[in-house]
């Protein structure tokens, strides 16, 4: 049983504690002292002061009551909330790590343009000249082949002397098959001249040259011991000076295959030279000058 205390307005409320009187004690007690055992007027009950520590074992133990039902209630509302969190739905944020999961493709790199997909082929080397190269270099030889990187126009330039062939070369890690590609395009100062690829070159007068000069021709020659012998001359495909032609070379070690803007001109089944570095060139064959720009490369390997 509990008894509530009414008090004044403005005074503070606080409870008091009912609490069973015990007869046998009491009565040993009057006896002792030489009166009767019971008073007629004495209560079953008594009301003790209101206690400070038992009013707050009361709230604490209502505070906890509350606090329990609450997360009871939040604990049925959660799969109703589907995502919802208990965290969401009580406001407070908490920071953790993340896992973010990158959009498709969105780690994949760029790949320029000119590239080509070629079966049984993969991708070994590229340039395209727009900043500082390592097979591309600057050298200015009195007399020889001068070489420079003009980065502002993304070209590798190449400028040799009258009645000269130039070249760079690209040494390969092993005698394998090989794809080379490149774009060159003659300049219109010297539209006798001819840019080109080289390959199987063996010594600076053994190798095959494919070449297109200033006028569009198409010339593939075969060059034994400083002599060079016309196998092949075209210009169906080609373009004149100041404008770019797409030259390749393949060697898969049995034949050559020469292309220009991708259509297959030549092909050698039986080379007579053993398998060498291939390149690219600037040709002076007609008593002047030659200025060729390459505005990139790309040499394919078989897939391993």
């Amino acid at each position: 049983m509990s008894v509530g205390n009414t008090q004044p307005p403005g005074s503070s409320q606080q409870s008091s504690s009912v609490h069973v009187a015990n007869r046998t004690a009491r009565a040993k007690a009057r006896t002792s002292i030489g009166l009767d055992p019971e008073r007629a007027t004495a209560p079953d009950t008594y009301l003790r002061p209101p206690d400070e520590t038992s009013r707050n074992a009361h709230w604490l133990l209502v505070t906890c009551v509350v606090l329990l039902g609450l997360a009871a209630v939040l604990l049925l509302l959660s799969p109703m909330a589907g995502e919802t969190s208990l965290t969401n739905l009580l406001g407070t944020r908490i920071e953790g790590q993340t896992t973010v999961t990158p959009p498709p493709n969105s780690a994949a790199p760029v790949l320029p343009a000119y590239l080509s997909t070629l079966p049984g082929f993969q991708l070994w080397l590229t340039d395209d000249f727009a900043a500082p190269s390592q097979i591309a270099t600057d050298r200015l030889d009195e007399g020889a082949t001068a070489t420079s990187l003009l980065m502002d126009r993304g070209v590798f330039r190449m400028q040799t002397p009258a009645n000269q062939i130039g070249w760079t070369l690209f040494d390969l890690v092993q005698n394998s098959a090989y794809h080379l590609e490149t774009s060159a395009t003659v300049d219109t100062v010297s539209p006798q001249g001819a840019g080109g690829v080289i390959a199987r070159f063996d010594s600076p007068g053994n190798f095959y040259l494919l070449s297109i000069d200033g006028a569009g021709v198409a010339t593939l020659q075969l060059w034994l011991d400083g002599e060079g012998y016309t196998l092949q001359s075209s210009a169906a495909i080609t373009n004149p000076a100041g404008q770019a032609n797409r030259l390749a070379v393949e060697d898969d070690g049995d034949r050559l295959r020469f292309f220009a803007n991708q259509v297959l001109v030549a092909e050698v089944l039986e080379p007579q030279l053993p398998f060498g570095r291939p390149g690219i060139t600037a040709v002076a064959a007609d008593g002047s000058a030659a200025v060729v720009d390459y505005d990139w490369i790309a040499i394919y390997r078989p897939q391993s």
